[in-house]
This record gives C-alpha cells, structure tokens and sequence, in this order.
C-alpha cells in the first residue's frame, strides 16, 4: 500500500522551518534541510544544499504559491509502494556488529479501529510474538532490543512490550528529521491533527532557543533499550 501523506503535512514543517531558521540564525532552506522530515522522501544522508535534487526542489519550491502542495507533488514523485512486512505493522533491523534489534512500527492495518486500540492489541501481539520467535532463530547473537518514537509516550503502544522495556527511556532531541518525530501530527488518511499543530506552531512563535522549540512539541522523541531475554519471556505469556 502507498505511504499515505497530504500537503497540509509537508506545510506544517517548512513553516515550523522558519522558526528554527529565525533561533538558529540560519537559512530558511537550511532549516527546511536539516530539521524536517522533507529531505528524506528523495535523498539519502547525509544531507546537502548542492545536491541535484534538492536544489531541483528548492528552486520549485522558491516559485510555488503553496508551498505544502508543491513540497506533496515533488515527493510525490519518489513514493513507490511498501513491502509487506510478514510480521503486520512492525518491522525490525539488526545491527550486528552491537548485537542489537531496531524496532519500527508502519501502520499497516486496513481496517477503521486504530491500530493500537484495545480491539487491534492482540493482532499487534501475535505480529510481535511472530517477529520474536524469527529473531530468536535467525540472529542466535542478539542481545538488546532499541526503539526510537514519539509513540513510546503512549500508553496504548508501550503495553505490547515488557515492562522494562519502557523504564527510563532516553528523550532524543535532535532527531528532526524522521517520523519518529514528525508522526504524531499524521492521521490514518495522511492529513493532520489540527489542533497540535496549532499547539506547536502558536508555541514556536514565542520561543528563542532551539530547547524551547523542540518543548514545543506534543510529545518528546522516546528512546527505550533492554535485554532481549525479556522480549522472549514476554511473548511467552502470550503464546
């Protein structure tokens, strides 16, 4: 299924852009560049302002009326259709030479409830009982389980891992540029939450340093870390 975004999205983060361009005393589209989730939808890290592409989409982007819709037409451009994953709405990655899984959750649930409602939350765990059982398997080395999200602030998707796993997680506040940020302003359907980003952009008015910027968000970056063993035992209850 294709990655579901709108304008109203891409408009949200090139004005909050401004902002951190008037703290940081930098360019607009350096702002654009390096602390929103833009770039990513058709350039690989590192970032950079002579890039071909970027500057195809800076000079556009320069000439447009609207801004958001151009920014959704040139990304637009670049969306293919996501894999399945075997294991629903997650995902995982191993890190090898730390011996570490990285979680990452995709809503792929067709259906109208929410996927972290009460309703979803045993196919939500029979996904991840599913993805664990594999990892056991075929990374025999792992030891650790890391995830990084907005969503680790919601009760709703901390109740289907252990309870370690959610005990003081690291806040990350220079991450800007994925949707581990910039996610919880999306709905199901691509648009966004009106209201928090009404929060977010009425905040940064007012706001002189970059601390106080990212303060303005609705929720912090989470990044939570154990042992894999209590993964394992977790799931283990459930199977």
């Amino acid at each position: 299924m294709p990655t579901l975004y709108s304008p109203a999205f891409f408009d949200l983060q090139l004005r909050f852009a401004q902002h951190v361009a008037r703290v940081r005393g930098v360019s607009v589209e350096d702002a654009v560049l390096h602390t929103t989730n833009i770039p990513l939808h058709f350039l690989r890290r590192p970032f950079q302002l002579d890039h071909p592409l970027w500057q195809e989409y800076w000079e556009g982007l320069i000439q447009a009326k609207d801004g958001g819709e151009w920014t959704y037409r040139f990304c637009e451009r670049f969306w293919g259709y996501s894999d399945s994953s075997p294991y629903g709405c997650f995902r995982y990655d191993y890190r090898e030479d730390e011996q570490l899984i990285r979680i990452h959750f995709l809503n792929d649930d067709p259906l109208d409830v929410g996927p972290l409602s009460k309703a979803r939350m045993q196919k939500r765990i029979e996904e991840l009982t599913t993805m664990f059982t594999d990892i056991k398997r075929l990374h025999p080395a792992a030891q650790k389980v890391k995830g990084r999200s907005w969503l680790y602030n919601l009760e709703a998707y901390r109740r289907l891992f252990p309870a370690e796993y959610g005990k003081n997680p690291k806040v990350i506040e220079d991450d800007l540029c994925g949707l581990v940020l910039w996610g919880q302003f999306l709905q199901r359907d691509g648009q966004v939450h009106d209201e928090l980003v009404t929060t977010l952009l009425d905040c940064s008015r007012e706001k002189q340093a970059m601390k106080e910027l990212m303060e303005c968000f609705p929720y912090p970056v989470l990044e939570p870390e154990c042992s894999l063993d209590a993964f394992y035992l977790f799931y283990n209850r459930w199977s």
